[in-house]
């Protein structure tokens, strides 16, 4: 399998870009020939062009300057990915480009392996594995925090339906009442995880064995999982995930649990759990793990300080 390190997909990412560079020649304005006349559909993202052709957009001023914009935003994503502070923010700037635009926020999750790959292509690229692949890894980031920058914005993003799809059909490896993938949770958790068996008194030297034959870690792995299920269910109904991530604060607010791991539960722990139970999580579902961390975590700081617990 092509390797993901950081490093790996900024150099198969650059070398691809060799059939387009910056500064020399017309080839961001290409990628709009290439992208308006291969998707015609989206010509109406562009007010008073929508009818053009393909001579239209070789002799448009306009696209030239859209052109050079676009291939420039690209290689900079492309040779900023080993520093992702640096390519999140850069993410941001993209997005605040292109706010007043009205694009379709579905659009950006196919920017990069189906409309950016297809435009090196028609220029003559044959992209290797190693590329497809870089392109598609740096594109699962760009989408993540180009639909963070768009709700911060206020602006449409990735929808709370699609989130709620690709997250409860990833919890198909763990379903409430089959099972004792709660208690399991608890295993992969505190085994994986040791540091965190203080906020469990009385269990701080359970082994994986005593784990499994504990009721306790049943009962609590019952409700973590229904927890789970419901918050996956309810994404899409603000008002009412708003208030069950302030349930699941009230039933912990007795254990001391540190409040930084809210932050990370989603992204780290449960992702993780999902995979060591045999999921092969996609990119849509881990951005979507991610996103609906995101708004639990924001509402489980403000229930914990509205409880006047500590919180982050």
């Amino acid at each position: 399998m092509p390797s993901r390190t950081p490093e790996d997909v900024k150099k198969h990412a650059v070398a691809s870009l060799s059939v387009a560079p910056v500064g020399n020649g017309h080839h961001g304005r290409d990628f709009y020939k290439y992208f308006l006349t291969t998707y015609p559909e989206n010509r109406k993202f562009y007010k008073g062009a929508e009818n053009y052709g393909e001579e239209d957009i070789m002799k448009s001023e306009r696209f030239d300057k859209l052109g050079d914009a676009i291939l420039l935003f690209v290689h900079v994503l492309a040779n900023t990915y080993d520093n992702e502070p640096v390519f999140r923010a850069f993410c941001h700037r993209v997005m605040l480009e292109h706010k007043d635009r009205g694009i379709d926020p579905a659009l950006w999750k196919i920017f990069f392996n189906k409309f950016w790959r297809g435009y090196l292509e028609s220029k003559g690229a044959n992209l290797t594995n190693e590329q497809k692949t870089a392109w598609d890894t740096l594109g699962a980031m760009f989408n993540e925090e180009s639909q963070t920058a768009l709700a911060k914005m206020g602006l449409p993003h990735l929808s709370a339906k699609e989130i709620k799809k690709h997250a409860v059909e990833s919890l198909s490896v763990a379903p409430v009442g089959d099972g004792h993938h709660g208690r399991d949770f608890y295993k992969y958790f505190l085994t994986t995880y040791p540091e965190n068996r203080k906020f469990y008194k009385g269990a701080e030297n359970y082994t994986e064995d005593d784990i499994i034959k504990s009721e306790r870690f049943d009962k609590l792995g019952d409700a973590i999982l229904l927890f789970v299920h419901v918050l996956a269910n309810t994404y899409d109904n603000e008002p009412v995930f708003r208030a069950f991530c302030y349930r699941v604060m009230h039933e912990h607010k007795d254990r001391g649990i540190d409040p930084e791991l809210w932050k990370i539960f989603f992204d780290k722990f449960w992702s993780g759990y999902l995979e060591s139970k045999g999921a092969t999580l996609n990119d849509e579902q881990k951005s979507s793990w991610h996103n609906l961390g995101i708004m639990f975590n924001e509402e489980s700081q403000a229930a914990l300080a509205k409880m006047g617990l500590p919180h982050a």
